[in-house]
């Protein structure tokens, strides 16, 4: 007999309920993230990208308890956001049921988070959720996933760019990667964990204050909250909330030196101060985890050859370490499908190179072999700012 979490008992109350308070409310804007599922769970059953099963590349994770007793456990939206679609259905399904919500980053981009294989639902299209409200319990697509396919229940879970989740490819694509469907889609865990933690503090009107940042982060990651408003330090500075002007100094050092957000890095080792134009208004710094940095290679391998439009595809299964003669890099590379210009029939299969600095490690660096001049380019550098790219 399927195990059922007691809190699904009742989930047409817990629906009710959840209708009724966020009819006609707007979701708060997403800042930080959290996991999907409680703390003894894993995505090792189903990694992002894995190429194990069916020769096919998995576009999301599959989330698993340790004990494989999951059937019926909590799953939780992981950020603030509203239900845009959702699929109710009681056959068996390689989607079952699903919930798919929009997040709207503090920069106003938008990205959806996707929840299948549920059991129970406790949210309809047009709720507005927040983050860790449970959304609804694993299961294992009506009955779909199980001993006959060497299943069982999971969370299926993915972070797209958008919410086109009906079309193919769904859940999988073949081989090689095609760049263009892999830049739909993030690495789950990669997306959350650099987005775990949160540092704010209060800015005091027409003074500096000064703030270190707990770690390394992004200055894509910082952002300005007043009142029941959110936005990009520059909106702020356009609205008069804050000064363009940011200072910093080496920790231990006694010089304040000027720059401007777009010239900022957030480094541990460094001190920054910032100065409001009035009252009310607070810093926030999103703060990585920093757990994932073959996954980062990966993504920003896939990037930078999305942007060269000699490569058409990649190999994210050949991704490996390897040494060089720089102890401050962790090096990484990863095979991708290269279309000569002058014979659109040749294709060459070539490496391309990646070196995270391990003491900053949002500092990065690619390189590629160009089979045209038959040398390695030169290394081209991420900017924190590209945590995303």
């Amino acid at each position: 007999m399927k195990k059922r979490n007691a809190r699904s008992v009742c989930w047409l109350c817990s629906l009710l309920v959840s209708v009724s308070m966020t009819s006609g409310q707007m979701a708060a804007p997403a800042t930080t993230f959290s996991w999907p599922v409680d703390s003894n769970y894993h995505s090792d059953f189903g990694p992002f990208l894995n190429f194990g099963n069916f020769q096919k590349y998995h576009l999301g994770e599959d989330w698993n308890a340790t004990d494989g007793q999951d059937f019926g456990e909590p799953v939780y939206a992981v950020a603030n956001g509203k239900v845009v679609d959702l699929q109710n259905i009681n056959q068996p399904d390689p989607w079952g049921k699903v919930i798919v919500i929009e997040h709207i980053l503090f920069n106003g981009q938008k990205l959806y988070s996707l929840y299948a294989h549920l059991e129970d639902l406790y949210v309809v299209k047009g709720t507005v959720v927040a983050i860790g409200e449970q959304i609804g319990t694993i299961g294992d697509a009506n009955g779909y996933y199980g001993p006959q396919n060497n299943s069982g229940p999971h969370l299926h879970f993915e972070i797209r760019n958008d919410p086109r989740w009906r079309d193919a490819p769904q859940g999988y694509t073949r081989s090689p990667l095609d760049l263009k469907v892999a830049r739909r889609f993030k690495n789950p865990s990669l997306f959350i964990d650099d987005r775990i933690g949160l540092q704010s503090v209060p800015l005091a009107a027409g003074n500096w204050t000064a703030i270190n940042p707990k770690v390394n982060s992004s200055s894509a990651l910082l952002f300005i909250t007043s009142g029941q408003r959110t936005m990009t330090y520059n909106q702020a500075v356009a609205e008069k909330l804050v000064d363009a002007k940011i200072q910093y100094r080496w920790l231990g050092d006694w010089t304040w030196k000027n720059l401007v957000i777009t010239e900022m890095n957030c480094f541990s080792t460094t001190e920054y101060r910032f100065r409001a134009k009035k009252s009310g208004v607070t810093l926030n710094l999103i703060l990585p985890g920093h757990n994932f940095q073959a996954a980062r290679a990966v993504q920003d391998i896939i990037w930078f050859a999305s942007i060269n439009p000699n490569f058409h595809s990649c190999q994210p299964e050949t991704i490996e370490s390897f040494s060089a003669n720089d102890e401050r890099f962790d090096f990484r590379q990863l095979t991708c499908d290269y279309q000569h210009p002058h014979h659109n029939t040749t294709t060459t299969a070539i490496p391309v190179r990646h070196a995270t600095n391990w003491k900053y490690p949002l500092f990065r660096f690619i390189s590629y072999y160009d089979p045209e001049t038959e040398v390695w380019s030169e290394w081209l550098e991420l900017a924190p700012g590209q945590l995303d790219p």
